[in-house]
């Protein structure tokens, strides 16, 4: 289960990349304001977002998370970021699974 910290992270990266997809603009710097809490214990929320890409149910909670919070102004692109997202998550659980055998 996603903590705080790694939801934290998350957020920061979400928040800085829907700012920055259409370009730099003065407006966009008010997504930094997501970094202190990513930065704050930083090291605690790498750790948990490690536990949870382990198993199938904490890579559909970042999945969901991710697809939730990122919203940028072009749809079809948001899509296809959407999309990859869901691939690499499939990729990794196909990966794990091999990696057992």
């Amino acid at each position: 289960m996603l903590n705080q910290d790694a939801k934290d992270i998350l957020k920061a990266g979400i928040s800085i990349s829907n700012a920055l997809s259409d370009g730099f603009q003065l407006g966009d710097i008010g997504s930094l304001m997501d970094l202190p809490a990513a930065i704050s214990d930083w090291s605690v929320g790498v750790e948990n977002l490690k536990a949870s890409i382990i198993d199938e149910a904490g890579r559909a909670e970042i999945v969901a998370y991710v697809t939730a919070e990122f919203d940028i102004p072009d749809d079809k692109l948001e899509a296809v970021i959407e999309k990859t997202i869901a691939w690499l998550d499939t990729t990794y659980g196909l990966y794990l699974t091999w990696s057992e055998v």
